[in-house]
């Protein structure tokens, strides 16, 4: 298979199930993980239910930690780090390797994304805001490879929803995510590709 979610989970969430059944019915099939470094009986349970494999974090130092340690137990070419309170559309990894495969190049491919509020999809002016930047500034394009036009789409804020982000592994290599970056390490971690060679890809589509 090209594809891993991994499943970065902490502790007792009462969402992870969803999360998980929304992995196992996507419409293209891939490998799955469950990533902690707080393992338990609930998690354990979790994973036999589902047949999935668990991969103990045992010297982490914080999230930063846990998100290089999901990434790297991936061996596939892609992956997603799924935050275990995400769902993800049955269509969404069908699409991102579609683009993928369209733009070879990619660096990373990103969805847009709608939120669960009290059980209903809600819209709200900060989802807004990041779709017209968006629009904007991929410049109408549905790939981006210029490192100049990569650090403009990030200059303004954090348009790109990090749980929809499928991540080229053989383009990107190591990767380790800051722990000077508590709250926006996925920024930063975005900020050092537009360093490298190769494509942002955005798919209009709300998947996760």
């Amino acid at each position: 298979m090209k594809h891993t979610f991994v499943i970065l989970a902490y502790k007792k969430s009462p969402y992870i199930e969803e999360c998980i059944k929304s992995i196992t019915s996507q419409s293209v099939k891939s490998n799955c993980i469950i990533s902690t470094s707080t393992p338990s009986k609930f998690l354990l349970e979790i994973a036999h239910k589902y047949k999935i494999r668990i991969k103990v974090n045992k010297e982490s130092n914080g999230i930063a930690d846990d998100w290089t340690f999901g990434y790297n137990v991936a061996k596939t070419d892609y992956v997603t780090l799924a935050h275990q309170d995400d769902i993800y559309l049955p269509r969404y990894l069908e699409e991102c390797l579609t683009s993928a495969q369209k733009y070879p190049e990619n660096l990373i491919v990103f969805t847009d994304y709608t939120e669960i509020r009290k059980e209903e999809i809600k819209n709200n002016l900060n989802l807004l805001v990041k779709r017209i930047m968006l629009r904007l500034l991929m410049l109408g394009k549905s790939s981006i490879n210029s490192s100049f036009t990569k650090k403009v789409l990030i200059s303004f804020g954090s348009p790109i929803c990090c749980p929809s982000v499928m991540y080229h592994k053989n383009k990107i290599g190591k990767l380790k995510f800051g722990n000077s970056f508590q709250i926006n390490m996925d920024w930063k971690a975005w900020y050092d590709f537009t360093y490298k060679t190769g494509d942002f890809v955005y798919i209009s589509k709300a998947l996760v």
